[in-house]
């Protein structure tokens, strides 16, 4: 949690993370058993907001703007080392673009939250922050 923490003292981060949150909703409420829950339950909504699923994405795709020159199995692989910390393994799923990635792989990061097109998470929603995300992180 306290890497997350510093992550989020990233002001690009931190930024894009608010344009994904109000993009997907007006309302701010971090499931029970959540860090981000547990944190904005203390008052503490700016921190809670690093602990978030749009917080993650903004992290993938400042990495993402950075990696774009590469193919995209090798965008996934350096992106799921520097964000989640692990190796793609063998196994996972193929992709056709970074939005599919996100939309498969960002839920199994959160499983607290409900991550339901009704909420706002639907591929456009992926796809409107990497399209966002090359003018935000340059």
């Amino acid at each position: 949690m306290l890497k997350s923490l510093l992550k989020g003292m990233d002001n690009q981060i931190a930024s894009f993370t608010k344009i994904l949150q109000k993009k997907r909703s007006p309302i701010q409420i971090g499931p029970d058993g959540s860090a981000q829950g547990f944190l904005y339950k203390a008052g503490f909504s700016s921190i809670g907001n690093m602990q978030s699923p749009e917080a993650k994405i903004a992290h993938i795709l400042k990495e993402y703007v950075s990696l774009r020159g590469y193919d995209l199995n090798s965008q996934i692989s350096v992106i799921e080392h520097r964000v989640f910390g692990k190796n793609c393994l063998a196994s996972d799923p193929s992709f056709d673009s970074i939005e599919e990635w996100m939309a498969w792989r960002v839920p199994r990061a959160f499983d607290n939250h409900r991550f339901y097109q009704c909420d706002g998470w639907d591929l456009n929603f992926y796809k409107f922050a990497r399209e966002r995300a090359v003018e935000h992180f340059v």
